[in-house]
């Protein structure tokens, strides 16, 4: 029955999270590269915290590719890169709810639930899943 569980779980992740996450790792990427080409007019500062968003939001990526698709990663990097993730995400989620800008504004629609709020629960779940795990593990003596 527990590799029942364990399956739903991974097919849910992977629709909910994983692929609204393969969308979202091209956001800010695009954002870098356009913020490096407007150094000037955007300034150092934003693309220094734009950095900082592509490499969490890589991170919680790594952390989601491992839970769906079984890549190798310890569990103390696993739970580091899904935490990592999660941050970025309620980063980002409150800029979008804060901003004045109507081209970063957020909302409550369909498409924005699916892509912000779903991978963040998901994320958050399996941080607490590799937490308990890792809590689980014998101690290396």
């Amino acid at each position: 029955m527990r590799f029942d569980f364990q399956s739903l779980l991974n097919s849910l992740t992977t629709v909910f999270a994983w692929m609204p996450s393969l969308v979202l790792l091209g956001m800010p990427i695009v954002g870098l590269y356009t913020g490096l080409i407007y150094v000037d007019e955007i300034g150092v500062l934003r693309i220094a915290w734009v950095s900082l968003l592509v490499i969490g939001g890589t991170a919680g990526f790594l952390g989601l590719t491992a839970v769906s698709w079984g890549l190798k990663l310890s569990l103390i990097t696993q739970l580091l890169c899904l935490c990592c993730g999660a941050i970025t995400l309620i980063s980002t989620i409150v800029i979008g709810y804060m901003s004045g800008d109507p081209m970063l504004k957020l909302g409550l629609s369909v498409i924005e639930v699916y892509l912000f709020i779903s991978p963040l629960f998901f994320l958050i779940l399996h941080a607490f899943l590799t937490a308990k795990r890792l809590h689980l593990q014998k101690p290396y003596r």
